[in-house]
C-alpha cells in the first residue's frame, strides 16, 4: 500500500514538473521577440473595416473606458488605452451627430530590425493601416495615423479666434452664450468670450424671380470672439486633430448649445 501511494505520489510529481516545463516552453515561445512597447494614435471607426461608420454615435463613445487594457491568452496585458479625445461632427444628411474619436494606445510590440518595422497581434503597423483592438469594455476597429516609440506629447496652443455668420436668424443670439465651452473629453478646446450683432434684413425673391418687399426678412449678423485650443504642426495650427486653423473657413463647433459649424473663422490672433 505504501508503495502504491508513492509511486502515485512520483507520478503527480513528474507530471506537474512536465506541465510547469510546457508552460515556460509556451511563455517563451509565444513572448515577441526584440518586444518593446509603442505608442499610436488612432482614428476610430464604428464597426468592422468592411463597414465602417466614421463618426460613431454618443452611445458608443460613452462605453470606451479609458485605460481599459487588452490582455493576451496568458493573461499578459499588451494594449492599453491612454487619452480618448472626441469631437462632435453634425452630420446634414441624417440630422444626427457622431464624434471623431482618437485614442492614444500603448501597445506591446515586436521590432524587426531589418524592416525597421514594428508589429502587433501579428499584423505589421503602419500609418493608415487598420488596426483591430478588443478590450473588455469594447472592442473596434481605427486606423493608425501615428507611430511613435514614446508618449505622444503634442505642441497646445492658444488662439483668440473671431467667427460669424450672416443672415441668421433673430433667436440664434440669444442661443448663444458667453462662456459656452467644447470639450474634446480631455480638456477645455473652445469657449466663447464675447458676443455681438447687427439687425439686418434679407430681401428673397418669390417664385418667378422678382424682389418684393413682402419677402423682406429681418435676420442678424452675429460675431463672436472665441478662444480655441490647437496643436501646431509642422508650423500649421490645427483644431480638432485635422482642421486647419485659417480665415474664410468653417470648423465643426458643437456645444450643449449651439451647432457654430456654419460660422466662418474671419480672424486669428
Amino acid at each position: 500500500m505504501t508503495k502504491i501511494i508513492s509511486s502515485q505520489k512520483i507520478l503527480l510529481f513528474f507530471l506537474a514538473l512536465s506541465l510547469l516545463t510546457v508552460s515556460l516552453a509556451s511563455i517563451k515561445f509565444f513572448k515577441p521577440s526584440n518586444s518593446k512597447y509603442t505608442y499610436v494614435t488612432v482614428k476610430l471607426s464604428q464597426g468592422y473595416w468592411w463597414v465602417q461608420t466614421p463618426s460613431p454615435k454618443e452611445w458608443y463613445i460613452n462605453n470606451i473606458n479609458k485605460n481599459d487594457k487588452q490582455y493576451d491568452f496568458l493573461g499578459n496585458p499588451i494594449a492599453e488605452m491612454l487619452v480618448l479625445r472626441h469631437y462632435p461632427v453634425f452630420n446634414p444628411q441624417t440630422n444626427t451627430i457622431g464624434y471623431d474619436t482618437y485614442l492614444d494606445l500603448k501597445l506591446l510590440t515586436s521590432y524587426n530590425p531589418k524592416t525597421q518595422a514594428y508589429s502587433f497581434n501579428r499584423n505589421k503597423l503602419l500609418v493608415g493601416a487598420p488596426i483591430e483592438l478588443e478590450f473588455s469594455s469594447s472592442s473596434f476597429t481605427a486606423t493608425i495615423i501615428n507611430i511613435s516609440p514614446t508618449p505622444p506629447s503634442p505642441n497646445y496652443q492658444e488662439k483668440t479666434i473671431t467667427l460669424s455668420k450672416k443672415n441668421s436668424y433673430p433667436w440664434e443670439y440669444n442661443a448663444i452664450q458667453v462662456g459656452d465651452v467644447m470639450s474634446d473629453g480631455e480638456q477645455k478646446v473652445f469657449e466663447v468670450l464675447e458676443k455681438s450683432y447687427i439687425p439686418t434684413q434679407t430681401l428673397y425673391s418669390d417664385q418667378y424671380g422678382n424682389l418684393v418687399p413682402g419677402n423682406l426678412t429681418k435676420t442678424t449678423y452675429i460675431t463672436i470672439k472665441a478662444k480655441v485650443l490647437v496643436t501646431n504642426e509642422h508650423d500649421k495650427l490645427i483644431f480638432a486633430e485635422e482642421y486647419p486653423l485659417v480665415t474664410n473657413i468653417s470648423l465643426p463647433i458643437i456645444t450643449d448649445n449651439y451647432n457654430y459649424s456654419d460660422f466662418v473663422v474671419g480672424k486669428v490672433e
